[in-house]
């Protein structure tokens, strides 16, 4: 697959601003991103979605060019299936620049790709003889409009001075009146002030979200890697979200998607 010239634009991709600042960011050593990027793409066709182009582009270097061009995410560890590792890398090369890009093998579920892709983080560190990162983000490949204004929030939330953070979820909060259900009918309505929708990336103490990992006991349930945290009895800070940063899931999502980037609300 000739990927320069099915995306031709990819080169084209402009580095997002900064358009959020902080002073506890100017002292915050830089933190590796693990991009996952393992998903069947069921509900969106069977199509390979992180693929799709978006306004000329494919979904997943969307993703990627936020980190790779944060000037405080130190590299990407991308982990995807083996056999979409050579196209991935392929797209990817032409964002990375400089910085390092690695790749882990995606396991059946969100919480085993997590769990490979941080021990191959750890893994190549050692083999460099290099201090380990203290810090990692997660995102969802599948997130492509992530802004470098998210990103520096999560950051610094985790080196806030007054109060750090071992783990950090941007959200929303709910619009709509929320109701828990059992098949056709309603059971309760649940209290809209005190919920939140979570979203990528989150932010996370490296060593706290590896150690939580290795102790789940039923980590193929948790949707979300802050849920891991939360059964330790470590409390998990919320930030921000943004609205932009919708997860492609459906054919949909995508026109959404551009009508987004297309007005450049990223």
């Amino acid at each position: 697959m000739n990927l320069r010239k099915l995306f031709p634009q990819i080169l084209k991709l402009e580095t997002p601003l900064i358009t959020d600042s902080s002073p506890h960011l100017k002292t915050f050593l830089p933190v590796p991103a693990l991009l996952l990027a393992g998903g069947q793409s069921t509900r969106y066709g069977h199509a390979n979605k992180l693929l799709a182009p978006l306004n000329g582009q494919p979904v997943l270097c969307w993703s990627a060019r936020a980190f790779f061009s944060h000037p405080y995410i130190s590299g990407v560890m991308l982990v995807c299936p083996p056999e979409h590792a050579n196209t991935y890398r392929e797209l990817l090369e032409l964002l990375a620049g400089p910085k390092p890009l690695l790749t882990a093998p995606a396991g059946t579920s969100r919480a085993e790709s997590v769990k490979n892709g941080l021990a191959a983080i750890i893994t190549h560190h050692q083999n460099a003889a290099a201090p380990l990162p203290t810090h990692v983000l997660v995102h969802d490949a599948a997130r492509p409009l992530v802004s470098h204004a998210l990103i520096n929030r999560v950051l610094d939330a985790l080196q806030n001075d007054n109060h750090p953070a071992e783990a950090v979820i941007p959200a929303l909060a709910v619009k709509d009146t929320i109701k828990s259900i059992q098949g056709d009918w309603i059971q309760e309505t649940l209290p809209r002030a005190t919920l939140v929708s979570v979203q990528t990336p989150q932010g996370f103490d490296l060593q706290t979200l590896h150690r939580a990992h290795l102790l789940a006991q039923t980590p193929e349930l948790a949707t979300d890697d802050a849920q891991l945290i939360e059964a330790m009895g470590i409390p998990v800070r919320w930030v921000a979200g943004d609205a932009c940063n919708i997860k492609l899931t459906t054919p949909d999502d995508l026109r959404m998607l551009a009508t987004f980037a297309q007005n450049d609300t990223v």
